[in-house]
């Protein structure tokens, strides 16, 4: 499967490429960040899996941001600006990092929550918050 993203990624690299699997669709790397940060799906191990019938959701969503997708082999989408994918892939990676780091400061608050080391935890918080 993965094989089947990198040879249409090589072909459509300003593309999301969507993958079927079974009764999912599939994306990894830098797609699947670009679908969590537009539609808040999980990114686990570089890959980002959503059921086949959200895909007209997934899609609208992609047209709506004017960004090239492939699904499977069957459909290719283009729009006249390709610069839409990078554009797009910076924002969510961007957001990607903040919640990394705000799921790293979570699991820490939960296990040290009954330890002496939340003054940390809130100054890093803190820290992210100001960030913005």
């Amino acid at each position: 499967m993965y094989s089947d993203y990198l040879t249409w990624k090589e072909k459509y690299p300003n593309s999301v490429v969507l993958i079927k699997s079974g009764s999912f669709y599939r994306t990894y790397d830098n797609d699947a960040i670009i679908l969590s940060y537009l539609c808040c799906y999980y990114v686990i191990k570089n890959v980002l899996g959503f059921p086949i019938r959200s895909l007209s959701k997934i899609l609208k969503k992609l047209k709506r941001e004017e960004v090239n997708f492939v699904v499977d082999n069957d459909v290719h989408f283009s729009f006249e600006n390709d610069d839409n994918y990078l554009t797009l892939l910076n924002q969510s990676f961007e957001v990607y990092k903040l919640s990394v780091r705000i799921e790293k400061i979570y699991d820490y608050l939960n296990e040290n929550i009954e330890r002496k080391f939340i003054k940390k935890v809130i100054d890093e918080i803190e820290e992210i918050i100001n960030e913005r």
